[in-house]
């Protein structure tokens, strides 16, 4: 099948699918509600059933016939066992389809799941009003989506029943399930840890306002679906990909040298570290401001200071721990994948990828609270007005909060990779990963440099050009002045070691390029040469000179023929 037609088919099988599912939903849900299961009617609802029903006939009798003749055609190209037949089950574009198709109609029964389970909340719970919602629509789509995921889902183990698939046509599906793995896990950790929270406010008392009495009713009708929902995808997809790894096979083998799966369990790692740092500075910035003296609601509302500090550093802790737990249980998890891989030198890839984005993690925020503390710093020293009134206490407690957090866990990791480094220089040094840290460190540090240098370089020629700028100078300089002293520390830093790698590379760069073979062939007297001693015959002795086809043959001569000694030549047949 040429690949327009294939396009056309494809892009019409999905158009057409989404109307007849949209269809379907609309008719179940009239038949729902015929047998009595129907939410509260507002006003701006759907008109009646009848006129729902209307539309739904109108759309199933549409979507159907076109969406059963376009999949025809391309079912069509699957059967046989000829070279279109392989061509149509290998095609990229059909792999794309099916997992584009799989992640739509899960998102939208996911949405239908969590409609379903605030609305049983609404009704068990006391004193919570989440919204409207009718559980004959949610409950219709989420039959509907299921059953179209599973149609397509028996579809795509179809194709893998019939042989080997590689490509996009095996990438397509596994950025799929690990897509869905990953966003699960991102719901699921964050619904516990808001469930966490939330019992320690409870606990504590401090979350609780008196002007929203069903305050904590209603955050838990809000984690509570994401807790399950999230689990319920991560944990499927996540054990679908470890059972096609632990398997036998072209796919098992497949599945475990994915590069998808490698770079995975340093994704989830370093999101992780992301979310933990982000919590606790979140928790962090009330209680330094507080220490410090600032209001730490900076609602200007002191009087709430400390009941605020505890709900802050209570919410903080109950987010953060379940990331903790993520990026333990992930980081074991990913050096057991590697080492089944069964491919030297994976187990150590694994670790140098995490250990190399939790740096950076820990760098970024480092890297931003100290420089806006050291511009703060520099206002005060050098006469701004920044530290006037109250405001800079709760701006210091904010920023310093992300230095203390960020710069310790840039540390750890850092000093890891150094003491890695230097048991191995050469391996560390060639390492596309360490490189390619090293150079984004450096290029994201330039740009910000460039930016602060920009300002300064601004405000300077405005006042050597008379512009008569108001405001401060010191003030509004003081943050580019802090930023730009930490990013270029990031950059010499960072620039060094890169030097120091490239040092160690040279050598072995030049220990393994092809070495040019020189072979005797023939020793045989010719006629006198010209650069002969008078009176002497000369010897002429021939060569092949072995060089890859893009060598300097030139130069490579060139050097020979100024390393002979004086009296001896070298000439090209």
């Amino acid at each position: 099948m040429d690949l327009v037609r294939r396009i056309y088919l494809y892009a019409m099988s999905a158009v057409a699918l989404g109307v007849l599912l949209f269809g379907l939903q609309a008719l179940l849900t009239v038949l729902l509600h015929a047998i009595g299961l129907r939410g509260s009617l507002i006003s701006g609802e759907f008109d009646s059933d009848r006129q729902a029903l209307s539309l739904a006939i109108a759309l199933v009798g549409v979507g159907l016939p076109v969406w059963a003749v376009h999949w025809y055609f391309v079912e069509r190209g699957l059967r046989g066992t000829g070279p279109d037949s392989e061509s149509e089950r290998s095609s990229a574009l059909r792999a794309l389809y099916l997992s584009g198709v799989l992640a739509v109609l899960l998102l939208i029964g996911a949405l239908a799941v969590a409609d379903i389970i605030r609305f049983l909340l609404e009704r068990l719970l006391p004193n919570i009003d989440v919204y409207y919602a009718d559980p004959a629509t949610s409950l219709a789509s989420l039959i509907v989506m299921a059953a179209g995921w599973v149609l397509h889902a028996w579809t795509r183990r179809r194709d893998l029943a019939r042989g080997e698939l590689g490509g996009a046509a095996a990438w397509w599906p596994r950025t799929y399930r690990y897509g869905v793995a990953f966003v699960g896990l991102v719901f699921f950790v964050e619904g516990i840890g808001a469930l966490l929270a939330l019992g320690l406010d409870a606990l504590t008392g401090s979350g609780q306002d008196p002007s929203f009495p069903e305050a904590y009713t209603f955050r838990l009708a809000q984690a509570l679906p994401n807790v399950l929902i999230g689990l319920v995808a991560w944990a499927s997809h996540a054990w679908a990909s470890d059972r096609l790894a632990s398997g036998s096979g072209w796919h098992a083998a497949s599945e475990r040298a994915s590069r998808f799966r490698l770079a995975y369990w340093p994704l989830v790692v370093g999101v992780a570290a992301i979310a933990v740092l982000g919590h606790a500075a979140q928790g962090l910035r009330p209680v330094v401001a507080l220490l410090i003296g600032a209001d730490p609601t900076g609602l200007g509302t002191p009087d709430r200071g400390l009941t605020f500090v505890i709900a802050g550093a209570a919410g903080a802790a109950g987010a953060a721990l379940p990331w903790l737990g993520a990026w333990w249980l992930h980081r074991r998890w990913a050096q057991v994948a590697a080492s089944a891989s069964g491919e030297t030198g994976r187990a150590a890839l694994a670790d140098r990828l995490e250990r190399h984005f939790v740096a950076g993690v820990g760098l970024a925020s480092g890297a931003v609270g100290v420089g806006w503390v050291a511009g703060l710093a520099i206002d005060v020293l050098l006469g701004g007005n920044r530290a006037f009134g109250d405001a800079w206490r709760f701006e210091l407690g904010q920023y310093m909060a992300f230095a203390v957090m960020g710069l310790p866990l840039w540390t750890w990791n850092w000093t890891r990779l150094t003491a890695r480094r230097t048991a191995d220089p050469t391996g560390e040094a060639g390492s596309a990963v360490r490189r390619a840290y090293l150079l984004l460190a450096v290029g994201v540090a330039i740009l910000s440099t460039l930016g602060s240098l920009a300002i300064v370089l601004y405000r300077l020629v405005s006042t050597l050009l008379g512009a008569g700028l108001g405001g401060n100078a010191v003030s509004e300089l003081s943050t580019p002045l802090g930023a730009l002293a930490v990013t270029a520390a990031v950059v010499v830093y960072h620039g060094l070691a890169l030097r120091s790698d490239q040092a160690v590379r040279a050598p072995e760069a030049a220990s393994a390029a092809p070495a040019i073979e020189a072979v005797p062939v023939a020793a045989v007297p010719d006629g006198p040469s010209t650069e002969a001693a008078p009176g002497e015959p000369a010897v002429r002795r021939t060569l092949v000179l072995t060089a890859p086809a893009d060598a300097d043959i030139a130069g490579t001569l060139a050097a020979l023929r100024g390393a002979l000694p004086e009296g001896q030549s070298l000439d090209e047949a």
